[in-house]
């Protein structure tokens, strides 16, 4: 697709952000020799999504992300229709879906010329379809709502029984399905955790003292002393 797209539309800028389980070097390889493509890793999307003027995924949680930061958005699915993978994604659920490779470079382009509607009214429709899956309050931060949550679920549970055990089955189980990502990069520990609050504490000029107790694999209860 992304060779089709920069030999017919070289004019649009087109920028890859592999997947964490990819391998960014077969990316680079496929981009190096065109002009218009190219090839980040590593980094934090939001800034790229704020920044495109169309978000092409096949699925992926970007297309979720970029659809909450109210980009324009198109899920390219070459699948069989009767395959059961794609409806599992919430991002192919409220954004505009393509079926083939030809339809996803006919779509970018009239988008970017100005003139397709199929990106424009799925992105209408996108907020409609949001408040079906995701539950938001606009006078309050999503932080709060999960921290009044686990406020209510912490003062309902008898302490005794506040840890969280995970069997090795389960452990394996994750394991083996993060691929190729580094286990150990997903994980927290109590200093980690102590080092960014001490950074917090430093920007407002104040400290209070938390305890920190761990409550399964890096999953930490706070509670101010």
């Amino acid at each position: 697709m992304v060779l089709r797209l920069a030999d017919q539309r070289p004019d649009i800028r087109v920028i890859i952000r592999p997947h964490p389980s990819e391998k960014a070097e077969s990316w680079r390889q496929i981009a190096e020799p065109l002009a218009s493509v190219s090839v980040v890793e590593n980094t934090d999307p939001n800034p790229w999504i704020l920044a495109s003027r169309l978000v092409l995924t096949t699925g992926c949680t970007t297309g979720l992300e970029a659809a909450l930061l109210d980009r324009p958005v198109v899920s390219m699915i070459v699948q069989r229709e009767d395959n059961l993978i794609p409806p599992m994604f919430l991002a192919n659920e409220i954004n505009p879906v393509v079926r083939s490779i030809s339809q996803a470079i006919e779509c970018v382009g009239e988008f970017w010329d100005g003139s397709n509607d199929i990106v424009i009214r799925g992105r209408e429709l996108r907020n409609q379809l949001l408040s079906e899956h995701i539950e938001f309050d606009s006078e309050r931060l999503a932080s709060e709502l999960i921290a009044n949550i686990v406020e209510e679920a912490s003062a309902n549970r008898p302490r005794e029984n506040s840890k969280i055990e995970i069997s090795n089955e389960h452990e394996a189980h994750l394991r083996k399905n993060v691929k190729k990502i580094h286990w150990e990069k997903g994980a927290f520990s109590e200093t980690d955790i102590r080092m960014r609050f001490d950074k917090i504490f430093s920007v407002l000029g104040k400290h209070k003292p938390i305890t920190i107790n761990s409550v399964g694999w890096s999953v930490f209860e706070l509670t101010p002393q």
